[in-house]
Formats: structure tokens, C-alpha cells, sequence
């Protein structure tokens, strides 16, 4: 199946034609979609035939080439990375503001025990307060456009 032409978004997204839901399938934010999981979750969501928009801020904990191949395999199957931070409220909005998603997968977290007991507050914002910014932002978003 052959996905509808992509448009332009102010994001510079080029999938609010192809991520819109349909009855077949669904529409999903997946936060960490360039780690491993993420990316194996995002090919799986794909094969089912559900849309796809990625978000993954590509630090440098794992090696960001690493990552930035996953984003171009991804790509190449139809799902859609966004580079951002999970605490950007406003990146957030304007995702859900031009995707209409059915579901929310987060797969966000940063990893390491032995940097956590090192720098303790980046593991708080990035996987506390992250958590908290996409709740809010899923609390936020306009339910009737499902």
C-alpha cells in the first residue's frame, strides 16, 4: 500500500497527509523511536500499517550515528523522526496539533544507573519531567479531531 503525498507543515513535517488515522489503522507519537526498542516498535507499528511520527532528542549517551541510521531506516519504511527534546511543551503542541494521533508510546528514558548517580538531575528532567510534558501535552490536545 502506497501512502497518500505527503504535505508540508510548519514543523517541516511531511507527514500530516500520511499520519492522519483512518478506520484501518492507527496514528502513534512514539517518543525514542531512534533507540533500539523504539525503532523495532516504530517497524512493527508500520508492518500492521499504522502511521508513525517519531521523536527522539539523539543525545550522545548512545553513539547519535547510531541513531541518526535508525532515523533514515525509519524513514525509508514511512515513519517519520522528528529531532526534539520530550520536554519542549511547545514542540509537543504542534505535534499534536498537526497529527491527530490515536496513541502515545513512550519509549523515552535516559539510561545508565552509573551516570544517573553522576548527574542525577538530567535522568529527573529527561525521564520525570518528560513524562510529565507529554502527559500534559496529551492532556492538552484536541480529542475531537479522532
Amino acid at each position: 500500500m502506497i501512502p497518500p503525498r505527503a504535505t508540508s507543515t510548519p514543523l517541516g513535517l511531511g507527514c500530516a497527509g500520511r499520519c492522519r488515522s483512518g478506520t484501518e489503522g492507527k496514528s502513534v507519537l512514539l517518543t525514542g523511536a531512534a533507540g533500539f526498542v523504539g525503532t523495532h516498535v516504530s517497524m512493527a507499528l508500520r508492518k500492521r500499517e499504522d502511521s508513525v511520527v517519531g521523536l527522539d532528542n539523539f543525545n550522545s549517551y548512545y553513539d547519535p550515528s547510531l541513531k541518526m541510521a535508525r532515523k533514515a531506516v525509519l524513514a525509508s519504511h514511512g515513519v517519520f523522526v522528528v529531532e526534539g527534546d520530550i520536554n519542549d511543551g511547545r514542540l509537543l503542541a504542534k505535534l499534536f496539533d498537526v497529527v491527530p494521533f490515536t496513541h502515545v508510546m513512550h519509549l523515552t528514558s535516559q539510561a545508565g544507573v552509573r551516570y544517573a548517580i553522576e548527574n542525577p538531575r538530567s535522568y529527573i528532567h529527561s525521564n520525570i519531567a518528560g513524562l510529565v510534558a507529554l502527559f500534559e501535552a496529551c492532556k492538552s490536545a484536541d480529542r475531537s479531531r479522532r
